[in-house]
């Protein structure tokens, strides 16, 4: 048969030699096809290459403005105490065809925002062979209050127990050899932490037992094992120059020379004259009360009043004012009307916030001597303090339910209302009543009470817990840092119970994440809150 022959039983027949030709061809085609794409591919190559390099060297950059960022925030923190705004510039060491990185940081504005020192900066780094990247961001300091609960030392036979105490904040707690932190846990009962802990030193478990399992852990904080950081590396207590601060800004507005005011007798004074004879004006300063006082607050919706008087009950202090004073803050007016005995002054401003331009009326309370009978509730920013050096120590007395108007548990609204306490001690009366309620960021001791080891500066009971009859909860609401925890209630290892005096718990106000009390201590820490890469 001629031609292509069919397959037929079987066998296979061979092909013509004209299928053999377009085989061929074909064949040929692909071939060439290949050739083509090859090249292009060898085109493309270097060119793919050179733009990798590009954007390698462009991360480059942005790792360098990176390290500019960050050696900001090193140097606003050594430049303390003062401001740091200027132009940061640094340059790495020369590669070995002789180019250098480098950034430069530069300060773009300094304000006082939600009472703390913030930086707005832009950091551009430079790579050899790059282009130069930006990166904006912004710098603010850390106050104490963004904790829910701080201590330095434990008291001796202090514990943490899973059901009875928990925090929904940050936590520090600090030991010792002589005084660990103590805890005890129970399985299926509520977590201590619902946020992060962080244990410094010393720890000791009940019975010698530590979680051994994710119940265990679970049982200590929500996250388990990882909710909890273990270290040696302290935090540092402000130094004795908070408490002259807030001191100097309560009396006239100012950061004073670092002494405390000394005017010259006892009584309420503002812009730096005693109230009892002053005819107003301008207000350019907080509050300072010369002297030792009763401090109680009230409140409506457009006013605060602060009521100064003579100490009474079982509190009591030395140079104790000799008349009651009345300030009167009208927030819908933007005045303050001090009234003492027959005499009336009015204000231009309201004592409340902490300014952003360092200057002017402001939230700072001051009490140079012992502040009795604290109570009431609060309408505005303030922070109330008395003195806390290594040579001076004075205390505040709460004495009842301290809350806010706008109260941010219960208001369902955006509060501006806040209140920090500075003292020595922040003691609790006895006779305060039943299931107290207090609203603030609490601060208690100084750096000498830390480097001593003193036992000292505490928020604590002024009354023997053991010889009281449970008297039911004390709710903290906002922060609360001391140098030693003391107990405030006797808790009964047996029942896991508490059975004497106050069963307190610490709720966290979020709030203070980003926001303080006016001069309320600082960490002397910063943290970067924006980073925005600005491109090429």
């Amino acid at each position: 048969m001629n031609g292509a022959q069919k397959v037929m039983n079987g066998l296979h027949v061979v092909p013509s030699r004209g299928s053999r030709g377009v085989a061929l061809i074909s064949a040929l085609f692909i071939v060439v096809v290949l050739l083509i794409l090859t090249g292009s591919l060898l085109d493309l190559m270097p060119q793919e290459l050179r733009s990798v390099a590009y954007s390698s060297y462009d991360n480059r950059a942005l790792y360098v403005a990176d390290a500019g960022v960050e050696n900001y925030v090193r140097a606003i923190e050594e430049a303390l105490p003062g401001t740091y705004c200027t132009t940061l510039n640094y340059q790495f060491a020369p590669e070995p065809d002789g180019s250098q990185a480098h950034f430069s940081v530069n300060c773009r504005d300094f304000q006082v925002v939600n009472g703390l020192q913030s930086y707005y900066v832009t950091s551009t780094g430079y790579s050899p062979q790059g282009t130069d990247r930006k990166i904006d961001a912004v710098i603010t300091e850390v106050a104490f209050s963004i904790y829910d609960y701080f201590s330095v030392e434990n008291e001796s036979g202090n514990w943490w127990v899973s059901g009875l105490s928990q925090f929904n904040g940050p936590v520090y707690l600090q030991g010792n050899s002589q005084n660990p932190v103590n805890f005890q846990f129970f399985d299926g009962r509520s977590s201590i932490g619902l946020d992060k802990m962080t244990v410094v030193n010393n720890v000791h478990w009940y019975q010698n037992q530590p979680p051994a399992s994710n119940p265990d852990w679970l049982s200590m904080d929500a996250s388990g094992q990882a909710g909890m950081s273990f270290t040696n590396t302290p935090v540092n207590f402000p130094p004795d120059v908070a408490s002259i601060l807030i001191a100097n800004q309560a009396y006239n507005g100012t950061n004073g020379s670092g002494s405390f005011p000394a005017p010259s007798g006892a009584g309420v004074y503002m812009n730096g004259a005693n109230v009892a004879s002053a005819s107003g004006g301008t207000l350019n300063s907080g509050i300072f009360v010369n002297g030792s006082a009763n401090v109680s607050f009230s409140s409506t919706s457009t006013t605060q009043t602060i009521t100064f008087a003579p100490p009474s009950g079982g509190c009591s202090g030395a140079n104790p004012i000799p008349n009651t004073v009345t300030a009167t803050v009208n927030y819908s007016t933007n005045q303050t009307t001090v009234v003492t005995g027959s005499h009336n002054a009015t204000y231009s401003g309201v004592p409340s916030g902490q300014p952003a331009s360092g200057s002017g009326a402001n939230g700072a309370l001051f009490v140079d001597g012992t502040a009795c009978n604290v109570a009431g509730t609060v309408h505005g920013q303030f922070t109330l303090a008395v003195p806390d050096t290594t040579n001076v120590t004075d205390d505040i007395h709460l004495f009842g339910n301290l809350t806010y108007q706008n109260d941010p548990q219960t208001c369902n609204c955006s509060s501006t209302d806040v209140l920090g306490m500075y003292a020595h001690n922040v003691d609790v009366d006895w006779g305060a009543g039943n299931n107290l309620t207090i609203e603030a960021a609490i601060f208690a001791g100084n750096s000498h009470d830390v480097s001593s080891n003193d036992g000292q500066g505490s928020f604590k009971p002024n009354f023997d817990i053991y010889s009281k009859p449970l008297t039911g909860y004390l709710h903290v609401f906002g922060s609360t840092v001391q140098n030693q925890t003391v107990a405030l209630g006797v808790y009964n290892q047996g029942c896991g119970c508490m059975v004497h005096a106050y069963n307190d718990s610490y709720f966290y106000d979020s709030r203070f994440k980003d926001l303080t009390p006016p001069y309320y201590p600082r960490t002397g820490l910063y943290r970067i809150i924006v980073f925005k890469d600005e491109g090429i």
